[in-house]
This record gives structure tokens, C-alpha cells and sequence, in this order.
């Protein structure tokens, strides 16, 4: 009798399953080229995994980037209102293009 069913010898359904006691880690490392072969080319050429691997990117990640831009004003030497103008401008400029081409817009003279 184990304090866990999920340690039990006993059921029928659990007494075949032993997993390997190492790491994750360990468990990976010696096959993990294969692994990893495969999965790419399942992803290439299967419709439903490319399609899965794209949903978990995009839940994970986002669809898109998108630029947070929160310059340390102090440092620069800015007041607070240029440099949150210059985060604004930077985020409208970087969110219009696809290929920002100037990321880095009017900067405000220091003070």
C-alpha cells in the first residue's frame, strides 16, 4: 500500500509504468537531435501540427511586435512630458511601418 494512488504497484493500470528517475534534463539530452529533427519536419509538413505551433506562438508571443517604449528621463536629462512625447512618437512611427525606417525620431535637445 503507497500513501499515493500514483505510486501504487498495486493497480494493474500503473504496475507496468517505471519512468526513468533522472531529470527532464538527462531523460532529453541524448536523444534530443532526433527529437527536435522531427518535430521540425512534423511542423513543416503536417497542416494541424504547423498549425498548432503557430497557435502556441501566437498565445505566447503575440501576432505581431510591438513596441513599449519607456525612456529614463532622468537619465537623458528630459522633463517627463518630452520623453513620454518621445515614447509615443517612437511606438506610432515603430506600429505604422512595417520595417521602421527611422526608430528613433525627434530627439528632444537636453536641458
Amino acid at each position: 500500500m503507497t500513501q499515493h494512488a500514483a505510486a501504487s504497484y498495486d493497480d494493474p493500470k500503473l504496475s507496468t509504468w517505471v519512468p526513468s528517475p533522472g531529470s527532464a534534463d538527462a531523460d532529453l539530452l541524448s536523444e534530443q537531435k532526433i527529437i527536435f529533427s522531427r518535430a521540425r519536419d512534423l511542423v513543416r509538413n503536417n497542416p494541424i501540427a504547423s498549425g498548432a505551433s503557430q497557435t502556441f506562438a501566437d498565445n505566447i508571443v503575440g501576432s505581431q511586435l510591438r513596441l513599449s517604449s519607456k525612456p529614463k528621463h532622468l537619465l537623458l536629462g528630459w522633463p517627463k512630458q518630452d520623453a513620454s512625447d518621445w515614447a509615443n512618437t517612437t511606438e506610432n512611427q515603430f506600429s505604422n511601418s512595417p520595417i521602421p525606417l527611422n526608430v528613433m525620431p525627434h530627439v528632444p535637445k537636453r536641458y
